[in-house]
């Protein structure tokens, strides 16, 4: 799918309300209209020459029947729209691990590389056991700060930027960039223990 040219955000925000009132087609234009971004996400997420078989435009694809089954769901803009479709990618890369690992027993995984800046600090590639290790930490943080947990998908999964994370959940650039540093710091010391 390409995107045939911009779409203002209220559009994206017309279309999702069509589709979430049961116009099917209205997320094909969906997907169209936000493609790029997505697949940029996906690609902040999964770097070439890692080893790893998932390719950006592939995750994209998987990402588009989980929106269709998730037709009942409510999004109230195209950033809201995102960090769902971020939270799907989370999914699907850890149900891929999984299932790379359940084939490999464990043994002779490849290596995932993350960008710099959205790593754990201290490791540049992380292989399956560890991004398992990731999800596991998220979901736990999710309990104690969901606000928190937030910053840690859509940043680290979704790729967004700090302006974009503010503007979503209603907060500062500072809140954002102070909570994802201590969900960070938070995370790596659970995946030490």
């Amino acid at each position: 799918m390409e995107q045939t040219g911009p779409t203002l955000p209220g559009e994206v925000t017309r279309l999702l309300q069509q589709w979430s009132g049961g116009d099917e087609a209205a997320l094909n234009d969906v997907i169209e209209s936000t493609y790029e971004e997505l697949r940029l996400a996906a690609k902040r997420q999964l770097q070439k020459g890692s080893g790893y078989t998932l390719q950006p435009t592939a995750l994209v694809n998987e990402v588009y029947p989980r929106l269709l089954a998730a037709r009942n769901t409510f999004f109230k803009d195209r950033k809201q729209f995102l960090w769902f479709a971020g939270h799907l990618m989370r999914q699907i890369v850890i149900e891929h691990v999984r299932a790379r690992m359940a084939g490999k027993r464990g043994g002779g995984e490849a290596a995932l590389s993350f960008d710099d800046e959205l790593a754990v600090p201290g490791r540049k590639d992380l292989d399956m056991h560890t991004l398992l290790a990731l999800d596991e930490a998220i979901s736990s943080l999710e309990k104690l700060d969901a606000r928190q947990a937030q910053i840690l998908v859509l940043r680290f999964f979704a790729g967004m930027q700090v302006e974009e994370i503010a503007e979503i959940l209603k907060v500062s650039k500072t809140t954002v960039k102070r909570e994802w540093s201590l969900a960070r710091r938070w995370v790596a010391q659970h995946i030490a223990n």
